[in-house]
């Protein structure tokens, strides 16, 4: 007779899977370290090559070989530094294409909170996700 799996012994296996695989992960990412710093040094090489070759030019940063091709492409990272003056940057001067249309969840969570409603515009959805704690020791 087959008896069933109790809440436990799920919810204990779940946990051991977890702890499993986050172990694997570790074991395995250790084990990748050496060959992502051997990229890295190999990327930094390849960007100084690339440098001496092409200097500033983006449209001469190649290097083609028969084992493969070596390239630069530029790109702009951008970080808001002072948010207060990003604000005033933006909404003094009516500059509205700055923005995407992301939405900050907790602000949305505040609003809802306050006016018992969602924001104009706004879809909501409450998902709910099953999570696995382990037992506190």
């Amino acid at each position: 007779m087959n008896a069933q799996p109790t809440h436990a012994d799920c919810i204990g296996q779940y946990l051991k899977l977890r702890n499993f695989i986050a172990a694997r992960q570790e074991a395995f990412d250790k084990e990748m370290q050496p060959y992502q710093d051997a990229m890295k040094a190999l990327e930094d090489w390849g960007g100084g090559v690339l440098n001496q070759l092409a200097g500033d030019d983006d449209a001469k940063a190649s290097l083609a070989t028969p084992q493969g091709t070596m390239y630069r492409k530029k790109t702009l990272s951008v970080k808001v530094a002072d948010r207060e003056d990003w604000m005033d940057f933006i909404f003094d001067g009516r500059r509205e294409g700055f923005l995407t249309s992301a939405v900050s969840k907790e602000a949305v969570v505040e609003y809802m909170d306050q006016y018992k409603s969602v924001p104009p515009g706004i879809e909501t959805a409450w998902i709910r996700k099953t999570l696995f704690n382990s037992p506190k020791k």
